[in-house]
C-alpha cells in the first residue's frame, strides 16, 4: 500500500528526528498571553488588530475582549510559519463568552479561526474543526484541540474572532505548540495496562487423549499493506495491533486498530485491501508426534499462512485448515503470520468463530 510510504531511508529520518527533538513542545505563537505591548503601547505586540477590539487589564493580567451589541465581526490574528517537518500541533486558549448568539451560518460565532496555507497563500487541507463557542460561561474556561498539519502547509493563519454575530468573547493565554514532527516508520506500542497474551496458560484449550485445540483469538499484530506488497513486513516498519476475530473496515468495525503515528497521516483503512496479522504461538509439548493444523474461518477472500517466515499454505473463503506440522516443534514457540487479501465481499478481515468438528490437534481462530 503506497499510502503508508514505508520505503524511506530510515537512518536519515531517524537522524532528523534526533536533531529536532528539542523543538517538540515549542511555542509557535507569539505573545499569546497578550502581556507584551507593541511600540506605541496601544495593543499587544505580534497581533493584527481590528477596530473595536479592546485590550483589557486588571493591573495583574492582560486579555482581549471582542464585544458586539449588533451583529459584527471582530478579529485579531497572526500568520504562523509551519516547517515541512511539522506534523501535529496543539491549539489552546482560555476563553469566556457572554451571550454569544449563533448566527445565520455555522461559523457565525466566537472561534479560533484557522486556515493552513501554502507558500502562495492558498488553503491546503480543508477547513479544520476549530475551537468555537456560543452562549455564556460562568467563568474562564480552558479549551484545546490537536491538529495534523497538512502536506504543503507553510503557514497557519490563526485568529481569535467574533464572526457576524452578537455577544462578548474574552481571550487569554492563546497557544500553538508543536507536538510531533513527521512520523517515522516504527511499530506501535500498546497503551499502558494493555498486554497481548500469547502464552498457553491464558489460552482457551480443549484436550482429549487423541485430539486437542488451542484458541489463538485475541490481540494480534496488524500491518496494512498495498496489494502489490506481498512480502512479510519487517519489524519496525509500521506494525500495529488489532483483535481477532474482527474487521479493519471503519464502516463495520466496532474496534479501532492500535497503530503508530505514521498511520494517522497516510493510512485510509476504508481503502485498504490487504494486511498482515502476526503473533507468537506455543506448541504444547504433549503434541509431539501429532499433526498440527491452523484452522481459519471466514477469511473474506484469501489468507496465506507463514510460520517463522516460511510459507505453510493458504485458505480461501469460507475457511479451511493449513497443515504446519513440518514447520513447528512441540514444546517450542514459533511466529505465525497470516496475509489477508480482501475480495469483492468487502474489507472485513477474517476470522469468524471456529468450527466445532475437529479431527486432529490444531491451533484455531
Amino acid at each position: 500500500m503506497g499510502r503508508l510510504a514505508l520505503s524511506v531511508v530510515l537512518l536519515v529520518m531517524s537522524a532528523i528526528a534526533l536533531i529536532s527533538a528539542a523543538e517538540l513542545g515549542e511555542e509557535l505563537l507569539k505573545n499569546g498571553s497578550f502581556e507584551a505591548a507593541d511600540a506605541d503601547g496601544r495593543k499587544p505586540s505580534a497581533w493584527s488588530w481590528a477596530a473595536g477590539v479592546k485590550w483589557e487589564s486588571d493591573g495583574r493580567n492582560r486579555w482581549v475582549v471582542e464585544d458586539a451589541a449588533t451583529p459584527a465581526s471582530l478579529s485579531i490574528g497572526q500568520r504562523i510559519p509551519m516547517e515541512e517537518r511539522f506534523w501535529k500541533i496543539r491549539v489552546s486558549c482560555k476563553v469566556k463568552v457572554t451571550n454569544v448568539a449563533q448566527g445565520k451560518e455555522s461559523w457565525h460565532d466566537a472561534r479560533i479561526a484557522m486556515q493552513f496555507q501554502d507558500a502562495n497563500g492558498k488553503m491546503v487541507g480543508g477547513w479544520p474543526n476549530v475551537l468555537h463557542f456560543t452562549g455564556s460561561m460562568a467563568d474562564w474556561e480552558k479549551h484545546e484541540r490537536e491538529f495534523v498539519v497538512p502536506p504543503g502547509a507553510t503557514h497557519l493563519s490563526l485568529s481569535c474572532s467574533l464572526f457576524s454575530t452578537t455577544g462578548k468573547v474574552e481571550w487569554d493565554d492563546v497557544s500553538v505548540k508543536l507536538l510531533k514532527l513527521d512520523p517515522v516508520p516504527e511499530d506501535a506500542k500498546l497503551p499502558a495496562g494493555v498486554v497481548a497474551r500469547w502464552d498457553l496458560e491464558s489460552a482457551a484449550r480443549e484436550e482429549t487423549p487423541t485430539r486437542g485445540r488451542v484458541c489463538i483469538n485475541g490481540l494480534w499484530r496488524f500491518h496494512p499493506v498495498a496489494l502489490k506488497e506481498t512480502a512479510l513486513p519487517a519489524a519496525g516498519t509500521g506494525w500495529g495491533y488489532l483483535k481477532m476475530p474482527g474487521t479493519w473496515a471503519p464502516s463495520t468495525s466496532r474496534q479501532r486498530p492500535i497503530g503508530p503515528d505514521i498511520w494517522e497521516g497516510s493510512l485510509d483503512l476504508a481503502k485498504t485491501d490487504a494486511a498482515w496479522y502476526q503473533r507468537a504461538i506455543s506448541i504444547p509439548a504433549s503434541w509431539a508426534g501429532r499433526r498440527i493444523l491452523v484452522n481459519l474461518d471466514n477469511p473474506k477472500h484469501t489468507a496465506r499462512v507463514l510460520v517463522d517466515g516460511k510459507d505453510a499454505g493458504k485458505v480461501e473463503w469460507p475457511g479451511g485448515r493449513v497443515d504446519i506440522t513440518r514447520l513447528v516443534t512441540a514444546g517450542k514457540e514459533h511466529l505465525l503470520s497470516v496475509y489477508t487479501l480482501v475480495g469483492k465481499r468487502g474489507r472485513s478481515s477474517f476470522p469468524g468463530t471456529a468450527r466445532r468438528v475437529l479431527r486432529r490437534k490444531e491451533l484455531f481462530f
